[in-house]
């Protein structure tokens, strides 16, 4: 209806990257290295002013099992927010004793 906000669920982070001024493939790159260094289910935020990297990295989420939760343009930057997937994960169910 007109003239209703859309509310955004809000999203924590537990870990925030800047990449600010960096350009590819280093936010790329850097997103890469501190998503694999996070557990399962953790929230990681990007900040980014590259335009390439706002449209690779989800296509990376994409391809590596992660999931891209939301984009959001801030003043000069953009803010990413990444769920790290558990698509890899190995749970082993051997009774060793």
């Amino acid at each position: 209806m007109k003239g209703e906000e859309t509310v955004k669920e809000i999203i924590i982070p537990d870990d925030t990257l800047d990449v600010v001024g960096l350009y590819c493939p280093m936010p790329l790159a850097l997103t890469m290295e501190r998503i694999d260094e996070m557990k399962i289910g953790k929230i990681l935020e990007v900040l980014l002013d590259d335009e390439e990297a706002v449209l690779d990295i989800p296509k990376w989420c994409k391809k590596d099992g992660h999931r891209f939760l939301r984009l959001e343009k801030e003043g000069d930057f953009y803010k990413l927010y990444i769920k790290k997937g558990g698509a890899y994960e190995y749970t082993s169910t051997t009774n060793r004793g």
